[in-house]
Parts: structure tokens; C-alpha cells; sequence
């Protein structure tokens, strides 16, 4: 089948007796903005090579589309010019509206979210089959971005992100607090005969975060050591990655421990204090102003809130117990 419809495609410029299509568009954007210099802004060529465009264009239909004469300072089409760029202009208003189309496609009842990778892989797909047992007619598809939430550039319906909840434009309403933590391998811990919390955080390797809300000057600042050394250790772009590293018994790090709790349920990682730092509006569920939403996403959102409030209780009764 494949093979078939490539040779169709492929023998399409025997089927149909086409100009040049680089010189037809840009003889469109010449008739659509009413001059050369114009349409070569537009395209963001030289006007020498829109010219060029032209003549290619006239040699091939063999009949001048522009008149000509030093009388005429403005550019004026001739009837064959006029009825060629009627046309055109419709063919690639078609094209633009098919194309605009295709990528506007959505499956029925589909929820888009934007959410960061740390995010997406330590709490959001863990959770997805809960979701997909109580509502199966509701199709989640998840975006990882790191990047500042744009709304306007894809087609997200919602987005999750740490931070401070105070983007412009945008609504954020506060999913759920975290809380901060030493954690570590308990087979690096074993290794090593230090006796205290500070021992470790002064001797031993440590695991730097890059996200300024859990950053090892936060600890220092309100618990020390003073020996703390800011400067030992490899700094990670990533909450996720910097748990993993410390799972794999390469040093210590201060955990998020919403994305840490399957890892400290497992074993995997153990608190090394009793101390933490509560971050009280860690995590936010961000859309956008003034866009009408089906009620199949505010369901989907209000299970996503409803799961952060479970986790945070989790949390809380956890930092008691400790």
C-alpha cells in the first residue's frame, strides 16, 4: 500500500503540468503585498531574487504578467498577471487553511498537559491508570517541556510546574506543598563511617539541584554545617536526575520528597535527618486566562487536585511519624 501511494506522489509533476511552485509563491506574496521589495521582506530574500522569480515564472508560461514601460513607475499586472494571481492566491489560502487544520487536530475528548520531566516521571504517569480505570473515555496525552509555560504556542489544555505560582497572564492554582530533606543511598551510608548529618554534608559527595527553591544554601542558611562546601559536588538540571543519582550511591541530595517517595517507601532512599523544610506551594496547575475549557478537562484537573491534596496529607503524616 505504501509503495502505491508513493508512486502516486511521485508522478504527481507528470499528472499535473505545474510552474515553478518557489517562484509561483513568491509571485503571490509580490500580488498580495503590491510590489517586489515588499514580498522580499516577506520572504526574506533579495529583491533581485524575487526578480528572478518573476522572469522564471513569464519564460515558463510564455506571456508577461507585468507590464512594462518607463512611463509606468508603479507595478501593474497584465490580464494574464491578474487571473494568474487570483489563482494562486486562493490555492495557497487552501493550503494554509488544510495545513492550519491538520495540525489544529485533536482526538475527541482528549486532555493535552504540559509539565516538566521531573514531574511527569515521579508523580503524574505513577498516577495516569488511576485515572484511566474511572474515566476510560477521557484520553490523556503528556508533554514534557521545560520551558517557560506558552499557552499561545501549543496546544496544551493545562500545564504543571514548580515555582511560586505568580506567572502573568496565566491562572495557577496552588496543587499541593513539598517538603526538603538530606536523602541518600543507604549502601552509600553504609560505606561510609561518619557519625552525624553534618559529617556528611562536610566530607561527603553531595548532589547539587539547579532549581533555586532546593538548593543546599537553603539548608545551610537555617540548619548548617558552616563547613558546608557550596562549591564540592556535580550540579544536575533536574529534581528527577538528582534523585537518581542518589539512588545510584552518588552522594547526597536534598530531596523534593513528593517526587522521592516511592524511592523512600522502597528503600531506596532513606532521610538522613529528622529536619526538613516545608516548601508550602511547591507544585501548580497552571492554564491559561479567558479560554473556555470542556468539562472533560476541569474533571481531569480536579482529579489532579484531588490527588495532590492525597499526597500532601501523605506527606504531613510522614513528617509527624519522623
Amino acid at each position: 500500500m505504501w509503495f502505491k501511494n508513493w508512486a502516486y506522489w511521485s508522478n504527481i509533476g507528470t499528472m499535473y503540468d505545474l510552474p515553478p511552485l518557489g517562484a509561483l509563491r513568491a509571485f503571490e506574496v509580490v500580488c498580495r503585498t503590491g510590489g517586489i521589495r515588499a514580498a522580499a521582506r516577506e520572504i526574506g530574500v533579495t529583491h533581485s531574487s524575487i526578480s528572478r522569480h518573476m522572469g522564471e515564472l513569464e519564460t515558463w508560461l510564455g506571456t508577461a504578467l507585468f507590464e512594462r514601460s518607463a512611463a509606468r513607475r508603479s507595478m501593474e499586472l497584465t490580464s494574464a498577471g491578474k487571473q494568474l494571481g487570483l489563482i494562486a492566491g486562493e490555492a495557497f489560502q487552501d493550503i494554509a487553511r488544510g495545513v492550519a487544520a491538520i495540525r489544529e487536530t485533536r482526538r475527541h475528548n482528549e486532555v493535552v498537559v504540559s509539565t516538566t520531566q521531573s514531574i511527569a516521571t515521579r508523580w503524574l504517569l505513577p498516577r495516569l491508570h488511576i485515572f484511566n480505570e474511572r474515566f476510560p473515555h477521557i484520553e490523556i496525552s503528556v508533554r514534557v517541556d521545560q520551558r517557560p509555560i506558552d499557552f499561545k504556542g501549543d496546544q496544551a489544555d493545562l500545564a504543571i510546574r514548580m515555582g511560586r505560582g505568580k506567572w502573568p497572564g496565566l491562572n495557577a492554582t496552588p496543587l499541593m506543598g513539598d517538603y526538603l530533606a538530606p536523602v541518600m543511598s543507604p549502601a552509600l551510608k553504609d560505606q561510609y563511617p561518619f557519625r552525624s548529618l553534618d559529617d556528611w554534608l562536610s566530607r561527603g559527595p553531595l548532589l547539587h539541584d539547579l532549581d533555586p527553591d532546593a538548593n543546599w544554601k537553603i539548608w545551610k542558611d537555617r540548619f548548617g554545617p558552616e563547613s558546608l562546601d557550596m562549591n564540592k559536588g556535580p550540579q544536575i538540571t533536574s529534581s528527577d536526575l538528582v534523585l537518581r543519582a542518589a539512588a545510584l550511591k552518588q552522594g547526597v541530595a536534598l530531596g523534593r520528597l513528593a517526587l522521592a517517595m516511592d524511592e523512600l517507601e522502597s528503600a531506596q532512599l532513606v532521610r538522613l535527618s529528622d529536619d526538613y523544610m516545608h516548601i508550602e506551594e511547591a507544585y501548580w496547575v497552571v492554564t491559561p486566562l479567558n479560554r473556555k475549557r470542556p468539562n472533560y478537562v476541569d474533571g481531569f484537573i480536579d482529579w489532579i487536585l484531588e490527588e495532590g491534596a492525597a499526597l500532601q496529607k501523605v506527606m504531613a503524616r510522614k513528617m509527624i511519624e519522623a
